[in-house]
């Protein structure tokens, strides 16, 4: 009837390669070997290994199977860690357990982070904190860890850095708040006024020497432009000004340094 789009050829080559990879029904007891297999190879079962797996069908099809994914992983032996939804008496978190799992981790610690939390396998992971308080902010308030959690990991941030760049390390981007919240113009323009009280003038060094914060470059996109928001803190708004100041700065550092070298 009409001129076919595609080579009868090609067509009849792809069915066969179709046919080559489509997966054939496994019975329940390959489907157990196979599931063994995996679990054997990575000491422990998840849904992206699962997906990835070339010799298993898709996650859905375990479902369709044994009802849910945790109970495919039970018929191999493997049950999935009470941190995501036990204590350790095997009951549901409350909020005061919760809160007793910061103060522990704060007293091994000394202050409290999203990655601290993720990596001690004794508790929930950050993201259920999350959900249950709202964020990591007021869970840290909650347990009793306000602001001076705050200034304890500003200053391990700090100490971090200084290995770092030590070693040669660049600095990590910060990108949002430590409870995965974005961070808004109002705290950018907080951390500005608090770098200013702290080194009494503002320069790209004075924000990147900070670790605990975002980078000159994000103030710059943010807030269009450095200059605009120094203006927005009170801080010198002309150019020229700044550029002085900062040259004011550079030559008593070269004396100061000379002095140094005299003595």
């Amino acid at each position: 009837m009409m001129e076919p789009v595609i080579p009868v050829k090609l067509f009849r080559a792809a069915g066969r390669r179709l046919k080559e990879i489509t997966r054939l029904h496994l019975s329940d007891q390959d489907l157990h070997e196979r599931l063994t297999r995996l679990y054997e190879q990575h000491g422990r079962l998840t849904h992206s290994l699962v997906h990835d797996c070339p010799y298993l069908p898709l996650p859905q099809t375990l479902r369709k199977r044994y009802g849910s994914l945790y109970a495919a992983y039970l018929s191999v032996g493997y049950e999935m860690p009470s941190r995501w939804k036990l204590n350790a008496e095997g009951n549901p978190y409350t909020n005061e357990d919760l809160l007793n799992e910061l103060r522990r981790i704060h007293a091994e610690h000394g202050y409290l982070t999203a990655a601290i939390i993720n990596k001690d396998l004794q508790s929930p992971t950050a993201r259920y904190f999350i959900r249950r308080f709202g964020g990591l902010t007021n869970a840290f308030h909650l347990a009793g860890f306000g602001e001076a959690n705050t200034t304890a990991r500003r200053e391990a941030s700090l100490q971090s850095q200084h290995e770092r760049h030590a070693k040669g390390v660049r600095r990590s981007t910060v990108r949002c708040n430590e409870d995965g919240s974005r961070i808004t113009d109002d705290q950018l323009l907080d951390h500005l006024r608090r770098l200013m009280d702290q080194h009494g003038h503002l320069s790209v060094d004075v924000i990147d020497s900070d670790p605990t914060i975002p980078t000159s470059k994000f103030f710059r996109r943010r807030l269009g432009g450095l200059k605009a928001a120094y203006a927005r803190v009170g801080y010198l708004s002309d150019q020229s000004s700044i550029v002085r100041a900062a040259k004011k700065r550079l030559w008593t550092r070269a004396a100061n340094d000379q002095t140094g070298e005299s003595d």
